[in-house]
């Protein structure tokens, strides 16, 4: 199917069609799919299956990619462009079926190398830079990962999946902290906030909107083979950390990757109540990198200010948006101290994407207003929450001196702290 969809990317007439076409068929294709699981070759073949969580993803992931590739409809897109966009719609997908160990490390592989290839395509000395650490971090987490996946082979018998599996917690735990290294986790993946700098925002988006997502469902999956208990803390420990940084940040590429980090801290708190959080930050995110341009500038399009603040808004957890709804659903089960935190963190980060819209306006039209109202959404409030709105639009009106940097940031640094983190954890395994 690949090769037939590559080889009619050679007409440059339905090029475009085709770039659009495909991740619609896609997200229409998880949504009609249904629930099964069966083997690929047999026996001992790559398990793969359908879930409610994977049917989420599909269609979340798939529609986020039609907008960011409908948003480059109006530029020349060339053959190899038209293949590493496509080629990441199949891998994606292909991500969210399986349901096989060493088969995740492969395709999570495959989306790093095609972020990698896009990002190379500019042939600038800072991006090779900056993708060449990328790949390094990225490398060391693959082999963490694949490291527990012996582990657990040697348990199992199986790459497959097998939920509530007798293995050792040891195989768990090195599963997951090579996926929080190569999901972009704060500290793990610091790595991240230069990626986002550097490339360009259609890479952005698919990155920070898009391909994410891949390494939420792997550590769901993990989740589902053995819970472990450190997870709340060490998500909002690390959520905080990144809006803290993310407050001190005067890039505005930059602060929007802190704020994935930040959310992806939240997130990994409770993978099991996430999805409706999930799909409101894939939205909010890539409404945001398609716009992050347009926010750099003095003057602003009335039309990008709405957009940036419904998905700003959003992200924050503010009454009347899909944010607040999804962010209710996450920490229902959390007690009162930690639902606090989960509001503190994104009080602080929300506060850190505002500021970037206190300019002035212009006019101007973006297609992108209307692709912003699904992130608007009427639920019942508390005082609390109207609290916390004018707690972050006062923080907004701070702006730093300049961007803060920490030692982690740097390659040597940042590969110690995974190779710290990488012991600690064993240690109390």
């Amino acid at each position: 199917m690949l090769q037939i969809i590559s080889f009619l990317g050679f007409f440059k007439k339905i090029r475009k069609t085709l770039l659009i076409s495909i991740p619609i068929a896609a997200a229409l294709f998880g949504y009609v799919s249904p629930n099964y699981t069966d083997s690929l070759i047999g026996k001992f073949g790559v398990m793969i299956g359908m879930d409610s969580f994977s049917r989420y993803l599909i269609v979340v992931s798939s529609m986020m990619l039609a907008v960011i590739f409908a948003e480059n409809i109006k530029e020349e897109i060339d053959f190899s462009r038209y293949f590493f966009y496509v080629t990441s719609v199949f891998v994606l997908n292909f991500v969210f079926i399986s349901k096989d160990l060493f088969n995740l490390y492969i395709l999570l592989e495959a989306i790093s190398i095609l972020a990698v290839l896009m990002m190379m395509q500019a042939a600038d000395k800072k991006k090779l830079w900056v993708s060449l650490k990328y790949l390094l971090i990225g490398n060391v987490g693959a082999n963490i990962y694949l490291l527990g996946v012996l582990i657990y082979y040697l348990h199992t018998g199986t790459f497959h999946i097998i939920k509530n599996a007798d293995v050792s917690s040891v195989a768990a735990n090195l599963m997951i902290l090579g996926l929080l290294v190569r999901t972009g986790v704060f500290g793990f993946g610091m790595w991240l906030p230069q990626f986002h700098s550097n490339a360009d925002k259609t890479l952005s988006a698919m990155f920070s909107g898009v391909f994410v997502n891949g390494g939420i469902y792997a550590l769901k999956l993990i989740n589902d083979v053995k819970t472990v208990d450190y997870m709340t803390v060490l998500g909002i420990s690390l959520s905080l950390a990144a809006a803290v940084l993310g407050f001190f940040s005067k890039d505005v590429k930059r602060t929007i990757a802190l704020s994935t980090m930040n959310h992806l801290g939240i997130i990994v708190m409770n993978l099991t109540n996430s999805t409706l959080y999930i799909a409101a930050h894939s939205i909010a995110k890539t409404l945001l990198f398609l716009e992050s341009d347009k926010l750099k500038r003095e003057e602003i399009p009335i039309s990008t200010w709405i957009v940036s603040f419904i998905s700003i808004a959003s992200l924050s957890g503010f009454p009347l948006t899909l944010g607040f709804k999804a962010e209710h659903i996450l920490t229902e089960n959390f007690s009162s101290h930690l639902t606090l935190l989960v509001l503190i963190s994104n009080t602080i980060i929300g506060s850190s994407l505002f500021k970037h819209l206190w300019k002035k306006f212009k006019k101007g039209f973006d297609g992108l207003l209307i692709l912003s109202l699904p992130l608007l959404y009427a639920a019942k409030f508390g005082f609390l929450n109207v609290i916390g709105v004018i707690i972050t639009l006062v923080l907004s009106l701070f702006k730093p001196k300049r961007t803060v940097y920490i030692p982690v940031e740097s390659l040597d640094y940042n590969l110690l702290f995974i190779l710290g983190a990488a012991a600690v954890i064993l240690w109390f395994s």
